[in-house]
């Protein structure tokens, strides 16, 4: 077998050599190696920093599952629970593929519980007791409305009873039912559209603040004032009605008797008296002439505001229940003219209003307007004095109070020349301050009622639109 023998060399070795072939191979391991480290560093930096995310998207998980659960409480025990039980079950739930972040977020559950569960059980009592005071006082309410005042001390016994109540909200309930129960009472009245209905309620809120025992706060003394102005204005329009529908039952040749009872509630006691005679007036009463000339001026004393419309059509039906008075033919003709004259009057004052309106909120540029024989208005630009946009901006305002002066008249058809020139004067100062960057006009939202509850909580001046679909201003 061969023999493969080492030789050592006879050759003295260079140190010096050797140490510096052998730095070189020591320098590049080191620098591996802390390459090595740098990256494990990075990768531990960046398993921290997922780590931190993954346990913040945690927190934020069981935050959202315990608002959605507070915003789901009604105050029902059973679903209650059902909620409470749930929240536990989809908080437990919430898990990652890393053992630390489970880890982690186990303690945070943990110690966030006993919160959890106190923040619930508060929110859960709070709607409880919401809840049977709503339910309190809805009976309470019924009871009121219906007049029974032992049924309803019954209810704030059990109110009393059942802590949901003090001893002072208890005594106050108790001294103020009676006022409570008939102000209950007309209000259910006032909401009727029956003429018999509308008269007892103006009856009772009359009364009740004269009555002996009671003693009204000062909302419920505004109240009544509503409920009454309210009540006054149904009755108008129940009353308005009946005179149109016998007006055209008369005009028609076919009034009876009969159809003037059977609108007696809705007509005031002179209308009634009228009709009654007008009904049994002979069918070829002759008329009168001269009153009817006379009667015909109305129009003037109407559109002046020296006599309403209302009291005006009351003469004009008095007289044809005169038997000395006007025919059917001639109190047609009266009520044409009446309506015809007195929207020309209005024509009239909101044109002459609208042009005082311009020239004032123009100022200086007043002069770039011109009217013709008939009183129609033209703008000449080129007489303009102040830049074009200043311009734009004051006839913005100028169309707005035109529109608003133009609802107005709708709103109020029997206004009259005093309560148009009020109204006009009013937007007028509104719009010359907008105009000049004083103020400027804020229009309220228009809002949708359908009952007289929703009329009421209307703040003056607001713009509604109504059951009919008419939008108006309060």
């Amino acid at each position: 077998m061969a023999k493969f023998e080492i030789q050592y060399a006879n050759n003295p070795v260079n140190v010096q050599s050797t140490a510096a072939y052998a730095r070189p191979q020591t320098a590049a391991y080191e620098a591996i190696a802390q390459t090595g480290q740098a990256i494990f560093q990075i990768g531990k930096k960046l398993q921290q920093q997922k780590d931190e995310l993954e346990y913040s998207e945690g927190q934020r998980r069981i935050a959202e599952y315990v608002n959605s659960a507070t915003n789901s409480l009604t105050g029902d025990e059973i679903s209650d629970k059902q909620i409470w039980e749930k929240l536990q079950q989809d908080i437990g739930g919430i898990e990652y593929d890393n053992a630390r972040v489970n880890s982690a977020l186990e303690v945070y559950r943990n110690t966030r519980m006993p919160a959890i569960q106190q923040s619930l059980t508060e929110r859960h009592k709070g709607l409880l007791q919401r809840n049977i005071r709503d339910q309190f006082e809805a009976e309470g309410q019924t009871l009121l409305a219906k007049g029974d005042l032992i049924g309803y001390q019954t209810v704030l016994d059990r109110r009393f009873a059942s802590q949901e109540i003090s001893q002072a909200e208890y005594q106050s309930l108790s001294k103020s039912a009676l006022s409570d129960s008939l102000i209950e009472q007309a209000r259910d009245l006032v909401a009727s559209d029956n003429g018999a209905d509308q008269m007892l309620a103006k009856k009772m809120l009359t009364t009740i603040p004269q009555m002996k025992g009671i003693e009204l706060k000062t909302e419920q003394k505004e109240y009544l004032q509503k409920l009454l102005s309210i009540s006054k204005r149904k009755s108008d329009q129940l009353s308005e009605e009946s005179n149109k529908q016998l007006t055209d039952l008369m005009l028609k040749g076919t009034l009876s008797n009969d159809d003037v009872m059977q609108r007696r509630n809705e007509l005031n006691d002179t209308d009634y008296q009228s009709w009654a005679k007008i009904a049994l007036s002979p069918v070829d009463k002759r008329g009168n002439i001269i009153e009817a000339t006379q009667l015909k001026t109305l129009a003037i004393d109407v559109w002046r505001g020296s006599l309403s419309r209302t009291e005006a059509e009351a003469k004009i039906r008095e007289s044809l229940a005169s038997p000395n008075g006007i025919n059917d033919k001639q109190y047609a003709a009266i009520y044409d003219d009446l309506n015809r004259e007195v929207k020309a009057y209005q024509a009239q004052d909101m044109k002459s209003y609208s042009i005082e309106a311009t020239r004032l909120i123009l100022g200086k540029d007043s002069n770039v307007m011109s009217f013709d024989s008939l009183g129609n208005m033209t703008i000449d630009l080129t007489k303009l004095l102040s830049p074009q946009t200043d311009f734009e901006k004051k006839m913005h305002y100028i169309d707005l109070y035109n529109k608003e002066m133009s609802d107005y008249l709708s709103e109020n058809p029997k206004a009259s020349k005093k309560e148009i020139y009020v109204k006009s004067k009013e937007l007028r100062a509104t719009y010359l301050a907008a105009s000049k960057g004083q103020t400027t006009p804020t229009q309220k939202d228009v809002v949708r009622i359908t009952s007289d509850e929703d009329w009421l909580k209307l703040e003056t001046g607001q713009r509604f639109v109504g059951p009919d679909g008419v939008e108006r201003t309060k």
